[in-house]
């Protein structure tokens, strides 16, 4: 029941207004979250430097705050990514949003989530994500995003080099995302629906 309820209410605060289409040279990739080790951004940074090894162009933004910031940039100089990496700190809403619209792809390489809104609010552009817990209700392998394993970066790295490399493939996965993330939460449909789960409950009491 509770799950049901998050996405309903989910669907309800989407914001499903269109963004340009970004012409990024290199191609900007961004994770959103806050900086814990359960996101595995440290994982993300060395499948980054994966990319570069293999001199795929692009640059990584980190948007959120969290106690491993310091061990995070400590990292990014270690691999000899500062020009590709930015941290952009926390911010509200509308400063999250203006990124998504920036973005050529998303991604969240967590060991550990449940249904993150993250996705849902970024399925329009291109996602890569690990195979765990809700993610994959949510996200079907090669249809909708990208899956792979947690803990995998050289899985990482290769999944981000599709996305860059292969526009129709990032196009395709951007828009199959924004259907279902549509389709899943529609503002009417959840919003008769919650009300019937709230009916139906309130009977039984």
């Amino acid at each position: 029941m509770l799950k049901t309820i998050t996405y309903l209410i989910a669907g309800l605060i989407y914001d499903f207004s269109p963004r340009p289409t970004p012409h990024n040279r290199p191609k900007k990739v961004l994770c959103v979250g806050r900086l814990t080790r359960n996101k595995a951004q440290h994982l993300l940074l060395e499948a980054c430097a994966v990319l570069k090894k293999n001199l795929i162009p692009f640059s990584l933004i980190f948007v959120g705050d969290g106690e491993e910031r310091k061990s995070l940039k400590t990292l990014t100089i270690k691999l000899d990514l500062e020009r590709e990496v930015f941290f952009a700190g926390s911010g509200g809403q509308e400063k999250v949003k203006s990124y998504y619209h920036e973005a050529d792809m998303v991604v969240l390489p967590s060991f550990a989530e449940g249904l993150p809104v993250v996705l849902m609010e970024a399925m329009a552009i291109p996602v890569v994500a690990t195979r765990i817990t809700g993610i994959p209700e949510l996200i079907e392998d090669e249809r909708n995003g990208l899956l792979v394993t947690p803990g995998d970066k050289n899985g990482l790295a290769h999944a981000m080099e599709r996305l860059i490399v292969d526009k129709v493939l990032a196009k395709r996965l951007g828009k199959e995302g924004r259907l279902s993330i549509e389709a899943a939460y529609n503002l009417f449909d959840n919003c008769h629906e919650l009300a019937t789960i709230f009916k139906d409950q309130l009977g039984h009491t």
